[in-house]
């Protein structure tokens, strides 16, 4: 009977799971990441934890492998985490070599949004298709695409940025240096900074009129994606037209992806994909305007199935994709 170990390392919090080739979770531990120069405390808090379950299950001599899911830049083939803004301080850290080192089995390293496709692959929306996008619009936007069956790297892990496509050459500063990338125009983080600081063009007798202003002054913090789509869906005028705009540059780079990949299905993830009415038309008319008849025609789209579960079942998938488990 075999096992499998699956890391998912967040900003905040990193989650270690023990589960059947099948998918079928046993048990998960969830620790604080800890960033910066306690970077190492985090790594022998997962080594730790790997060897409790192990030992719980009595699993120490069936263990088939790793996967360890990663925000940011990855080379899978180094096994080390190239550049990550959530997680600074564990640039260059060999976490492959690190676990291989310790429990002599392979190791599998890929970013976040990767491993979230390979879990909807093999365990949701994307089960049975051989070619499909996935992508994720919450914080930021991430996504991973899938090619005659197989999850798409590129020369050095690099593939399937999808929020760093720039659809507006002279547009927003994105965090990652550039301008005008999706994640800068459509994540939940850029639709609350454009929704801030349009609130503060509105006259006084715009505020009167305003749900999205009302509802900024009501809380105790910074507006959220949240906020900006229940004022939408209450109405708001303000809030409507940004996440009609958001469809929009959703659309341009999708656009670009179904004609340059031709995919089965857009498979969509994230808690700004709650938001979907909100936006589809806006997207859908740019994929028209946009895509070719035949390959828009034959693109479906879909809502990820997993939710909550898809980091830890895509650890599981991110073995399998690379094993013959």
């Amino acid at each position: 009977m075999s096992y499998i170990i699956g890391v998912d390392i967040g900003g905040t919090k990193i989650s270690v799971v023990i589960a059947r080739k099948s998918g079928s979770i046993l048990e998960k531990y969830v620790l604080s990441t800890q960033v910066k120069k306690n970077a190492e405390r985090s790594i022998n808090d997962i080594l730790s934890t790997i060897k409790m379950l192990l030992k719980k299950w009595k699993a120490e001599k069936q263990l088939e492998a790793i996967g360890v899911g990663v925000p940011g830049a990855i080379d899978p083939v180094e096994g080390v985490i190239s550049q990550s803004p959530n997680l600074p301080g564990w640039a260059g850290i060999p976490i492959g070599k690190l676990l291989q080192r310790t429990f002599h089995v392979p190791i599998f390293l890929d970013n976040d949004a990767n491993v979230a496709c390979l879990g909807e692959k093999f365990f949701g929306s994307g089960k049975g298709l051989k070619d499909f996008i996935y992508i994720t619009v919450s914080t930021g936007v991430g996504g991973g695409i899938v090619a005659n069956g197989r999850l798409l790297h590129g020369a050095r892990g690099y593939a399937g940025e999808i929020g760093h496509m720039v659809v507006h050459p002279n547009g927003r500063k994105c965090n990652c240096g550039k301008c005008g990338c999706i994640e800068a125009h459509a994540s939940g983080t850029a639709i609350a900074k454009i929704a801030q600081e349009r609130l503060r063009t509105l006259s006084a007798a715009q505020r009167k009129r305003s749900k999205l202003w009302k509802v900024a002054k009501e809380i105790n913090r910074g507006l959220n994606a949240y906020d900006v789509e229940q004022a939408a869906r209450a109405g708001d005028a303000m809030a409507r037209a940004i996440y009609k705009e958001m469809g929009t540059d959703l659309g341009l780079g999708l656009s670009s992806m179904i004609q340059m990949f031709n995919p089965q299905a857009i498979i969509f993830g994230g808690g700004v994909m709650k938001a979907y009415p909100l936006f589809r038309s806006a997207m859908r008319k740019t994929l028209k305007q946009n895509v070719w008849t035949v390959p828009l025609r034959n693109c479906s789209f879909m809502r990820a199935k997993l939710g909550v579960r898809v980091a830890d079942l895509g650890t599981i998938a991110l073995v399998k994709e690379n094993t013959r488990l």
